[in-house]
């Protein structure tokens, strides 16, 4: 299943970054962008979601 992340690169080395919204469309992604962020298309495979790590 491929998604667009709205994603803030990390501004210094080192630093993860920061998600904030994860969509089904880039037209949706981009509805929420701000000039500082961007929108990476990812997929994410259903069946082996438990290998996918999120960190709040």
């Amino acid at each position: 299943m491929k998604v667009f992340v709205l994603f803030s690169p990390a501004t210094y080395e080192g630093e993860c970054g920061t998600v904030y919204g994860v969509f089904s469309s880039k037209e949706e992604a981009d509805k929420y962008k701000r000039p500082c962020e961007e929108i990476q298309e990812h997929t994410i495979n259903n069946y082996f979601s438990d290998d996918i790590k999120f960190y709040y």
